[in-house]
Parts: structure tokens; C-alpha cells; sequence
């Protein structure tokens, strides 16, 4: 006669069941106490790293010394000439809250970045004069022409007869949002090397010197009218300056530099004559560049009164951008008038 197993088989079954299913909930927790253990030590470890990072900026910030460009010595931040060496010591150090946010961000703080900012800001306001003025076009200008218009666009007839400031305020606008778009990113690829090579000083005086002479150009090429906007002649301008840089300093970085600038020129003309755009300012901007790169030298000023005329020029570049902006508010009403009633 067969014996038939009864219950304590089938509870024994469910004891090494329960056993086992102990046994790998108690290694699932091993593993993810393994591993919330190696997560805290990583947190931990990029807390550590952001608290180091935070106190080498706070330590930069707080330094009050600095090194001479000429001869590596330590040197006061404020020192306007080395007293190891006589030299300048390069271009002066913010204070405050602009150095923490230059160490902090390298390279976003300064000329090229500025002058980018207000760029896109000023395409910006073209965009709320476009919206205000939409309805105010007239048969020969569109909307976005119109408030291109109002806003300082060159144009040959208005700058002989009172209007000279559109030679200034015509760098900073722009015809739509592609033409914007590919002249940053040119600012943005050459500005940083001119601004290395010749200081922030002379940086604004290339930039808008070579702007100027770009839309002085185009409104003696395409007299009496024809509306010119953009910083392509300044961008040509920064171009030239780096090609000649190139030229004079020789060697493999010097022609190499040389060599890509050339090639920007060319394919900036090129482009400028299969889309129509404005060469005359191209190559104005291109010409006063290459002779201001022949000209100037190619460093920080290494005497005080240098460094100082430098800084006056600057300055009186940025005061010539403010005053023509004035004069684009203080002529906003006539000139609606005035292209309203033609």
C-alpha cells in the first residue's frame, strides 16, 4: 500500500519558499544600500567640488595682487605700471561684483559680449517699433523697413542734409533674424581674438571705427538712397585688422591666421554678391581694418599716458554710440512725419 504525503510536506515547500524569497530581499537590500551609499558619496563628492570651486572664486575675487604681463611679477591689482619692470601690466582688473562674475563666467564678461548684448537688444526694440508702427507703411516701405527707418538705418540723403548719426546707429540694427544670427556668431568668432591680441580698448575703438567707415562707404556708393543696416562693415573691419596682424607676425600662427582670414573676406564679398547684400560697407569696413592693423601696435599700451589716451578713446567711441541713439529718440516723432506725409 502507497503512502500519501500529507500537509507537512506541502508546509515544509512553503517554509524553504519563504526562506528563499527572505534571502533575496535581504540581498536586494544589500545591493541597494550598496548603492544609496555610493550615490551619497557622490553627491557628497560634487558638493565638495562646487563648495572648492565657489571658495577659489571667492579667494580670486578677494586677491589684491596680481601678475605682470611683461615679467611675471606680483604686482598690485591697482597698479597701472609694474614696479619690477616699468611696463604696463595689461588691461585693468574689475572690482567687486564684475570680478566675481568674470571669474566665476571667464570670457563672458567682456567687449565682444557687450557689444552683442546690445546688438540683440536693439533688434529687440526694432521688434516693438515694428509692432506699434505695423500699420503705418507707406507705398515704397515695408512695415519692417519702416521701423529699420526710424530707428537710424543709413541712408546717403539723410545723412548729408542732418542726420549723420545713422552712420553709428545703422551698426547696431539689423534686417531679420538670420542676418542677426550670422553676424554674432561672426562677432563672436573674430571680436575675442582682436580683443586678446589689442586689449578691450582698442577692440571699441576697431569695432566702431571700422562701422563707421563701413556705412560711410555705403552711403557714398548707393547715393542718394538706399536703407543700409547691420555690423558687417565692422565685422570686415575686425577681419582686415586680424589678416594684417597675421601677416606681421609671421610664422606658422601668424600666416595660419592670415590665410583664414583672407578666406572669411573672400566668402563674405561672395556671399554679399549672390544675396544682394551690402559690399560697399564690406569693403569699407575691410580697408579701414587692414590700415588700422598696419598702424597699431599690437599690444596693451606699455606707458600710462598710452593706456589712458587708449581708455579716453574708448570712452568717447561709446559717448559717440550714446549721443547718435539720443538723436534717434529726439527725431522719433518728425521723422514718422516725415515718411507719413511722402
Amino acid at each position: 500500500m502507497r503512502r500519501v504525503s500529507g500537509p507537512p510536506g506541502f508546509l515544509r515547500q512553503i517554509a524553504d519558499d519563504t526562506r528563499a524569497l527572505l534571502a533575496d530581499l535581504r540581498a536586494a537590500g544589500r545591493r541597494l544600500t550598496t548603492r544609496w551609499q555610493w550615490l551619497r558619496l557622490k553627491s557628497r563628492r560634487r558638493m565638495d567640488d562646487a563648495a572648492g570651486r565657489i571658495e577659489n572664486v571667492r579667494r580670486s575675487a578677494e586677491t589684491r595682487s596680481r601678475m605682470c604681463s611683461g615679467c611675471r611679477a606680483l604686482i598690485p591689482i591697482d597698479a597701472r605700471v609694474c614696479p619690477e619692470c616699468g611696463a604696463a601690466p595689461g588691461r585693468p582688473v574689475p572690482a567687486g561684483l564684475m570680478r566675481l562674475v568674470q571669474n566665476a563666467a571667464p570670457g563672458v564678461v567682456s567687449a565682444s559680449s557687450l557689444i552683442l548684448t546690445l546688438t540683440m537688444l536693439i533688434y529687440a526694440l526694432t521688434w516693438v517699433v515694428y509692432s506699434r508702427l505695423g500699420g503705418a507703411s507707406t507705398p515704397r516701405m515695408d512695415y519692417w523697413g519702416f521701423a529699420l527707418y526710424v530707428l537710424g538705418a543709413n541712408s546717403g540723403d539723410l545723412v548729408i542734409s542732418g542726420e549723420p548719426w545713422r552712420l553709428l546707429t545703422s551698426v547696431f540694427l539689423h534686417g531679420n533674424l538670420l542676418h542677426l544670427g550670422f553676424n554674432c556668431y561672426a562677432l563672436m568668432t573674430v571680436g575675442p581674438l582682436i580683443e586678446e591680441i589689442y586689449g578691450y580698448r582698442k577692440f571699441l575703438v576697431f569695432y566702431l571705427v571700422t562701422g563707421f567707415a563701413g556705412s560711410a562707404t555705403s552711403a557714398w556708393w548707393h547715393f542718394p538712397q538706399m536703407l543700409g543696416v547691420g555690423a558687417s562693415g565692422a565685422i570686415f573691419g575686425l577681419i582686415g585688422v586680424a589678416a594684417v596682424w597675421g601677416r606681421r607676425r609671421g610664422g606658422t600662427i601668424g600666416s595660419g591666421i592670415q590665410g583664414l582670414m583672407v578666406q572669411w573676406a573672400l566668402y563674405g564679398l561672395v556671399m554679399g554678391l549672390l544675396l544682394k547684400a551690402d559690399n560697399a560697407a564690406h569693403l569699407g569696413g575691410l580697408a579701414s581694418g587692414a590700415l588700422l592693423g598696419f598702424v597699431v601696435e599690437d599690444q596693451e599700451p606699455r606707458s600710462v599716458a598710452g593706456a589712458r589716451i587708449w581708455e579716453l578713446l574708448a570712452y568717447l567711441c561709446m559717448l559717440l554710440v550714446a549721443a547718435s541713439f539720443i538723436m534717434v529718440a529726439i527725431n522719433y516723432g518728425p521723422t514718422l512725419e516725415r515718411i507719413e506725409s511722402s
